[in-house]
């Protein structure tokens, strides 16, 4: 029986002001939590060796993020918001938490809150500190992570050129050996 006069687990999740918190709705030990240190955590709370260790993940933000929620039939996806300078709205995998899957990005002011309005994850009703509500479907949400470049390029000092790119292309218009010429005729000036 768990007594009502002691803790049974302590987390510092943030080093300044938590903000918010969810409990993950299907996986029991999983909380998000979000606050003024401009990040969100993923933290396994199953005892005090598992909180010890730190947050599994960490989103960075650009500013204080004052929600955080798990989205529901999507058990790695969560979306925040930040208070200030960024009023979009992220939905997150944290698998991946560097690019944000989706963002809604129609409110004018910071974020207070959001919820999930349904058990599918497709519609999100956020309040906003200029008094207004906001109905964000995700199937209008846009898709950074699905803009983002493919491909990379790196120059060496010698001129050396490297392409990292998701599937091979064979369909190019200029090879990297062209390229390379090019840029090694560009160092000798």
């Amino acid at each position: 029986m768990r007594k009502a006069d002691r803790r049974e687990l302590s987390v510092t999740a943030s080093t300044e002001c938590l903000m918010g918190i969810d409990w993950h709705p299907e996986l029991r030990h999983w909380i998000a939590t979000s606050g003024r240190d401009r990040s969100v955590k993923v933290w396994l709370a199953r005892d005090e060796a598992s909180v010890r260790r730190g947050a599994d993940t960490a989103i960075a933000a650009i500013a204080a993020t004052v929600a955080v929620r798990w989205r529901p039939a999507h058990k790695a996806q969560l979306a925040s918001a930040c208070l200030h300078k960024d009023f979009s709205i992220g939905v997150f995998d944290v698998r991946r938490p560097c690019v944000p899957r989706a963002t809604f990005e129609d409110q004018r002011d910071g974020t207070c809150d959001m919820a999930w309005l349904d058990l599918e994850g497709r519609e999100l009703l956020s309040a906003s500190r200029d008094g207004c509500l906001y109905l964000h479907f995700h199937s209008l949400a846009g898709r950074p992570a699905e803009r983002a470049p493919t491909m990379a390029l790196a120059v060496d000092h010698k001129g050396g050129v490297t392409v990292a790119s998701r599937a091979r292309q064979r369909d190019r218009n200029v090879s990297v050996s062209a390229i390379e010429k090019h840029v090694r005729e560009c160092l000798k000036v």
